[in-house]
């Protein structure tokens, strides 16, 4: 064999060797070329030769090539290799979306299996979902006018607070610090003396849960004593409720049937002395009884203090006979000197 054959040859297997490995890298399978399969996209968002067809997240093609349709309507027609015994009808759905933030559109097939199974050639739907770049665009373009306006916000908040830097409200400021400086200082001393009273209040209460306590083990300790006391008392009541259930009724409305008529008597009486009828009636009523009352009253009282005076006078004996002094009333007597 010449020199120039052998040449030929490797370089053939060379070149074989080189397009097994380009189609290898392209996902081809050369022994195995796949069915063929069709979709059309007014928009691939991105999607690139090459890039994986799945069904469930597991690879099971890739795209082939992305064209133009010959129809000018500017609609893209990729065709893609899908390499299963997985069977699907034509209903089956093509959707390209993007499985991660960088990794790129790709091609996920969303299965019917309805219909008859897919041949070599034929259109599957086409169709296509909002990536994750296209919803983070959607989300971050209101959040990004809100920060606009916030930022806005900010800048004349920023030139206000340039304005009023002058001296003076810089010394105005300054003391609106230090006097809040002292508001916190008094609020830190009441905080300090609410903390005290609350300790106060803590041990107020310990004191009264002691009580409690000790309350609880006397009743505890004397609870014989007071359910004989109880006792006793039930006793006593239901005694007082025989009492009462003994009572005659009959007699009962003649002891205040008696005392009405006591009443009536005394009504009676009071009614005559009013009028000036009998003895109490006249001393009440008749001014010359009173008066003869008063008088004689008066005599009784000269007559005991004289006796008081000159008992000898009322009281005596004598064996010589001595004349007793004459008896003077002394009202006549202050009378007479006046």
């Amino acid at each position: 064999m010449s020199k120039n054959l052998k040449a030929g040859i490797i370089a053939l297997v060379a070149i074989g060797s080189f397009i097994l490995l380009i189609n290898f890298l392209k996902g081809e399978n050369v022994f195995n070329r796949g069915t063929v399969l069709y979709a059309v996209y007014d928009d691939v968002h991105g999607l690139q030769e090459t890039k994986p067809v799945t069904i469930n997240g597991m690879k099971v093609g890739h795209v082939d090539d992305i064209d133009f349709t010959d129809d000018d309507t500017g609609n893209l027609l990729v065709q893609m290799t899908i390499n299963t015994d997985f069977e699907f009808d034509k209903n089956t759905k093509a959707i390209i979306h993007e499985p991660g933030l960088m990794s790129g559109a790709e091609i996920k097939l969303e299965m019917s299996r309805k219909g008859t199974p897919v041949k070599d050639g034929d259109y599957i739907i086409g169709t296509a979902e909002s990536g994750m770049m296209s919803v983070l665009a959607k989300e971050v373009t209101p959040l990004k006018q809100k920060l606009e306006n916030v930022l806005g916000s900010v800048d004349s908040t920023l030139i206000m607070v340039r304005g009023l830097a002058t001296p003076e409200n810089k010394k105005s400021i300054a003391n609106l610090v230090t006097n809040l400086d002292k508001t916190i200082i008094s609020f830190n001393q009441m905080a300090q003396s609410v903390n005290k009273t609350v300790s106060k209040f803590d041990n107020t209460a310990q004191s009264f849960d002691g009580l409690a306590l000790e309350a609880k083990g006397l009743v505890a300790e004397n609870r014989t004593k007071l359910a004989s006391t109880l006792h006793n008392l039930d006793a006593t009541m239901s005694n007082f409720n025989h009492v009462a259930e003994d009572l005659d009724q009959a007699d009962l409305d003649k002891t205040i049937a008696k005392l009405d008529q006591s009443l009536t008597g005394l009504n009676d009486i009071m009614a005559g002395i009013q009028k000036g009828e009998g003895s109490l009636g006249k001393l009440m009523k008749d001014e010359a009884v009173y008066n003869n009352l008063d008088h004689a009253t008066k005599e009784l009282e000269l007559l005991l203090r004289d006796m008081k005076e000159n008992p000898k006078r009322y009281v005596h004996f004598s064996i010589f006979g001595k004349k007793n002094k004459p008896y003077v009333n002394e009202e006549i007597k202050n009378d007479s000197k006046e």
